[in-house]
């Protein structure tokens, strides 16, 4: 499929962070991370790759992280928004 093709509704283009995780997967941008510190999303703040970590039910904030060794890719925000608490 061509990106002019994709319906918005259907396919997400996110951006590669030039890092893996343990296991060697690619991370990418709206990927959840599981972490040392807890779950965590991956975004772009604009400056650098910034990983927000759910402190309360409703709260974020945001943390520049660098990766470890047992940081793990465990889904994504489009597919699986329940891993951070959000809907179904």
């Amino acid at each position: 499929i061509y990106m002019d093709e994709a319906d918005p509704d259907v396919y997400f283009v996110e951006q590669y962070t030039s890092s893996t995780d343990k296991n060697g997967k690619e991370i990418y941008e709206g990927d959840i991370l599981d972490t040392p510190g807890g779950r965590c999303l991956c975004v772009w703040n604009g400056d650098g790759w910034t990983y927000q970590f759910k402190v309360h039910r409703t709260d974020w904030f945001d943390i520049i992280k660098e990766f470890h060794e047992n940081t793990e890719v465990i889904g994504n925000i489009h597919e699986n928004p329940e891993l951070l608490g959000g809907e179904e």
